[in-house]
């Protein structure tokens, strides 16, 4: 199997600086344990997974090396800069998700990119997950 994978570095334009995050874009989705194995290997705080859609339209997974998470707001920045360089002419681009809902990334002036992110309200909670308990 040969995937091709970009490291991008978020929130910086110059090499070996920002969060390193890598992006694999699929034709169709890998099992999720192949998934997980390669964000083992890459070893960085996040590798983003997607597959298109549709035009400018993606559903995008993320995995660190421990699990798959909701949401990853650097590696989509990453993506988008991947895609947005494949694609010069995109203006904007839509990415479905399974926990978060629909974002979107847009062009922005001076060669910025812009991002909308989900709201998660606070909820009350019943009970205080031992986790929280032991490191407090």
């Amino acid at each position: 199997m040969n995937l091709k994978i970009h490291q991008v570095d978020s929130f910086s334009q110059d090499l070996f600086k920002g969060n390193p995050t890598a992006v694999i874009i699929l034709e169709r989705w890998l099992e999720d344990a192949l998934m997980q194995a390669i964000a083992i290997e890459n070893n960085l705080s996040e590798t983003a997974f997607l597959v298109p859609l549709a035009t400018n339209y993606y559903f995008i997974r993320w995995f660190s090396p421990i699990c798959e998470i909701d949401f990853c707001g650097q590696a989509r920045l990453a993506v988008a800069r991947v895609l947005f360089e494949n694609n010069t002419e995109a203006l904007e681009l839509r990415f479905a998700t399974s926990k978060v809902g629909e974002l979107s990334v847009r062009r922005a002036e001076n060669h910025l990119i812009a991002m909308d992110f989900p709201i998660h309200l606070p909820q009350p909670i019943q009970e205080i997950p031992d986790a929280l308990l032991n490191g407090v």
